[in-house]
């Protein structure tokens, strides 16, 4: 069950970072409007989305087996949380590589909550895989 946990964060945090290097892509067209793409960047966002989602997924699957929450409502609040401190306190490559462009900045905000608010769900959906189901029997209510 552990090591099952800790694959699907890994997969969590490369799907971050995936996720993470497309919005930036999309923020970078808006802003300039050129084209531009290099491998070594795609590398380094991918790996910089498992070095802090992977360790949030795990400390997210330890919690959510506590929380009473309805299913998807911690995954949201994650989300949202996540999403805030990115707003107050921007990672500095991503702060350094906007200060540079023309920032439209409530598309920047709205992808980036959508990326963080799809975390939060994909960290719910994943949760679900490695917790078993229980059935109520309504017939005895």
């Amino acid at each position: 069950m552990i090591l099952r946990r800790v694959a699907l964060a890994v997969i969590a945090g490369v799907l971050l970072g995936v996720a993470s290097r497309i919005v930036m892509r999309i923020i970078g067209l808006l802003a300039s409007g050129t084209e531009g793409f290099s491998w070594g960047g795609t590398i380094e966002i991918v790996l910089f989305g498992v070095m802090i989602g992977a360790p949030i997924a795990l400390f997210f699957f330890l919690l959510r087996s506590r929380l009473e929450w309805p299913r998807p409502w911690a995954g949201v609040a994650l989300g949202a949380v996540l999403f805030a401190a990115t707003a107050l306190r921007p990672p500095p490559s991503a702060a350094s590589a906007l200060a540079g462009t023309a920032d439209p900045p409530l598309a920047t905000a709205a992808l980036f909550a959508a990326l963080w608010l799809g975390f939060g769900l994909l960290l719910e959906y994943l949760h679900g895989l490695t917790t078993p189901h229980t059935t109520r029997d309504v017939s005895s209510t």
